[in-house]
């Protein structure tokens, strides 16, 4: 099934549990509309897509968008539900077109290793970077961030972690054990005690 001339496809209201590899070679999409299925992740191959302009993921499972959706610059309308976990909130309720600068900044960070997540408003600290393995900066200053996951701990190749500016009240143990961080900026946050 090549199909490879569609530029609208529309398989809304079915039982997909998983986007259709075949879809991966349709690069002339510039509409996909899978709502209302049971897809619960999106290929990270969905970055190739680089045509669609309208991407419509309603009243689907995901609890997430993978940064890879940042690749589709052309990308103007992009439709799923409140439910959607990561990125937060305080991203995904700005537009199509910030949610997709930010999913760029985070995608960029997997490659370089360099994540610049500051001044972006966030209120709680990025699920996307958690799983960044390799990542050796980051920067998530000026923002409104209240803590710091423990699962942060599991990024071993860290070296600078900027978070200036937040609402942190402690340092949890998951920095103490980040064997290879050198920098630690946490100036201007409500911290009592290390």
């Amino acid at each position: 099934c090549r199909l490879t001339s569609l530029t609208v496809l529309t398989l809304g209201h079915n039982k997909l549990t998983s986007l259709p590899p075949e879809v991966q070679s349709m690069t002339n999409l510039t509409k996909l509309s899978i709502r209302n299925n049971a897809i619960r992740l999106l290929p990270s191959w969905i970055g190739e897509l680089t045509s669609v302009q309208e991407l419509n993921l309603v009243a689907n499972p995901l609890r997430m968008l993978p940064p890879e959706l940042g690749q589709l610059r052309s990308l103007s309308t992009l439709e799923f539900d409140a439910s959607i976990q990561s990125p937060k909130a305080e991203v995904t309720s700005r537009g199509t077109a910030y949610v997709m600068e930010y999913l760029r900044k985070v995608l960029e960070g997997k490659f370089s290793g360099n994540v610049f997540l500051n001044e972006i408003g966030l209120e709680a600290f990025p699920d996307e970077v958690g799983v960044l393995e390799g990542i050796k900066s980051l920067d998530v200053g000026l923002n409104s961030i209240p803590s710091i996951p423990e699962d942060l701990g599991n990024l071993s190749s860290l070296t600078t972690l900027m978070m200036p500016d937040n609402q942190l009240d402690y340092i949890p143990d998951a920095i103490r054990r980040m064997g290879a961080l050198v920098t630690l900026n946490v100036a201007r946050n409500r911290i009592v005690e290390l």
